[in-house]
């Protein structure tokens, strides 16, 4: 009887043995490193680091967005390293990860489980106020932001806050049914110029911001944008209009007076003026520059045909950048304004309506594709780092930290956030 209970204590102790000269044990723990409990990662391909584990042959992965795991996201069964990064992006969102060694065909008790932030968009935005109309654009000084708002005139916001809009005042158009377009503001003037569809070129009195009232009216046909500059310490105005080309104006003391035209050969969506050169967007020509030095008698520079309809321009040093619908962005070299040259194209995937640009990032309105973020530190590679939900977006400025943009569904403001 002595002899059967020594064999019976003796015989697992026996197979223990035989087990684990065979590898046949479970292995233990497998301790995770990285990313830690609640990191914030700024890649859609994470890398996943754990600990070693003596006589392991591989490990197994899992995340997924849910602590269950039933049905995992992403799943490695055969990972050799004590590493792995995942191929498939991961959409920005919360995840949760755990793994566990594998040794001779016995997987090991899993880790813990963590979790972790995917954010891959640099932006975000941060502040909104509803506006009367469809807002088109919009021009910021100071802490007054000058809403553009269609049929809705122009409305005025108080961005002391960014974050938090608040109502100031509005000059309301709706009489004449015009469509409130475009701003140009001169920085300390006392006027604030409107391309205001059939109204045409409007001058408007906004130095007590909570009395707007109207001064000058051009009458151009259909006044889609307008820029001014300094010639000889006085302002001039140049106006497209969508018909007739582009038109200079002379700045006056509570008037304006017309002073030349020079017609396009398409429509003419968008103008921009920097030096002595005026830069437009020719709808479905493309881009065309022209020598204002002499506003009583303009003339052509240069012609680029473009793919798409451009509809604005902006120049930022020796660059170009076009928003052309469908044609996306175009970044054009202007070191040469009589030869401009195509370095790139980017589809937006949006219809590209107004853009605004910093030495190495610009930003487009972009329709139903909302505000779309490009870095163009290397022009000729331009990539797309970030698109944020402003709503169908007509109309970008930049001011400071802040992208304001101007959309069928308000007034948004937009910041990086890391």
């Amino acid at each position: 009887m002595k002899k059967l209970i020594f064999f019976i204590v003796l015989l697992p102790l026996i197979s223990l043995m035989s087990c684990h000269e065979k590898g046949l044990l479970q292995p233990p723990f497998t301790y995770i490193m990285s990313p830690e409990d609640g990191d914030t990662l700024h890649t859609p391909w994470p890398t996943f680091y754990f600990k070693s584990l003596d006589g392991a042959d591989g490990y197994h992965l899992q995340v997924d967005d849910t602590t269950t795991f039933k049905t995992p996201i992403r799943e490695n069964t055969q990972i050799q390293d004590t590493f792995y990064q995942i191929r498939d992006s991961l959409r920005d969102g919360k995840y949760y990860w755990r793994v566990r060694s594998r040794e001779g065909g016995l997987y090991g008790q899993r880790s813990e489980v963590r979790n972790f932030y995917i954010l891959t968009n640099p932006y975000a935005v941060t502040g909104y106020t509803n506006v009367i109309g469809y807002a088109r654009d919009v021009w910021v000084e100071g802490n007054m932001a000058y809403v553009a708002a269609s049929e809705g005139g122009i409305s005025i916001f108080d961005m002391a806050d960014p974050g938090a809009p608040l109502f100031v005042s509005r000059w309301d158009d709706t009489l004449k049914q015009y469509v409130a377009r475009s701003l140009f503001k001169e920085e300390g003037s006392s006027y604030l110029y409107l391309a205001d569809d059939d109204g045409g070129l409007e001058m408007l009195n906004v130095a007590e911001v909570d009395s707007i009232y109207f001064l000058f009216n051009s009458w151009n046909r259909n006044c889609e944008d307008v820029w001014g500059t300094k010639l000889n310490d006085t302002l001039f105005l140049f106006v497209a209009d969508r018909d007739d080309g582009l038109y200079s104006f002379r700045e006056g003391p509570n008037y304006l007076v017309e002073l030349s035209h020079i017609s396009t050969e398409a429509e003419l969506y968008g103008v921009y003026v920097k030096d002595t050169l005026a830069y437009l967007a020719v709808g479905e020509l493309g881009l065309e520059i022209v020598d204002i030095s002499d506003p009583l008698h303009m003339t052509p520079v240069a012609t680029l045909p473009l793919v798409g309809r451009a509809r604005d321009v902006k120049v930022q040093g020796d660059l170009a950048f076009v928003a052309s619908s469908t044609g996306g962005l175009h970044i054009i070299s202007v070191s040469n304004p009589s030869s401009p040259v195509l370095l790139a194209t980017i589809d937006l995937r949006g219809y590209s309506m107004k853009v605004a640009a910093t030495d190495s990032v610009v930003f487009v309105a972009c329709g139903s594709g909302g505000l779309r973020i490009v870095d163009v530190s290397d022009p000729s590679e331009p990539k797309l780092i970030g698109h944020v939900d402003t709503g169908y977006s007509y109309g970008v400025f930049i001011k400071g930290d802040y992208i304001y943009v101007a959309s069928r569904e308000g007034l948004y403001t937009v910041r990086r956030i890391f």
